[in-house]
């Protein structure tokens, strides 16, 4: 019911759309492509969020300040109860800090790719 009052659903319509597989006016949330789609949107999402402990050494969680930090879970906090009160309150939030986020780490993204191709200067033994 949610899912459906947040038009979240207008994703998988768009993508099952795309792939050629809706069945157009009989689509419904049933479907094994509509399953698949969303499955691969789960993987993107934890993919993602997976991937950032590849950039830990670049990031340095360990050397975040107390005050940065605090700021950091006052955020998350606040963005699980807007979820808990009004679910679209807190949709609309997540979209902002989704984009603020993706912005952000534009700079992260091109110093992770710069490390892969200087590498570290030790050579990697392999027997």
């Amino acid at each position: 019911e949610t899912f459906i009052a947040t038009n979240f659903h207008q994703v998988n319509y768009a993508l099952t759309r795309m792939l050629g597989d809706s069945g157009g006016s009989n689509w419904n949330l049933q479907l094994p492509i509509v399953w698949k789609v969303q499955t691969f949107i789960a993987f993107a999402y934890t993919y993602h969020y997976l991937n950032w402990f590849s950039k830990t050494s670049v990031i340095q969680w360990h050397k975040v300040d107390k005050r940065k930090m605090t700021i950091t879970l006052t955020l998350w906090i606040s963005c699980c109860l807007m979820f808990y009160f009004n679910y679209r309150i807190g949709l609309a939030a997540i979209y902002v800090l989704s984009m603020l986020h993706i912005i952000l780490e534009f700079p992260l993204n091109i110093s992770s790719i710069k490390s892969l191709f200087q590498g570290n200067g030790k050579a990697v033994k392999t027997q």
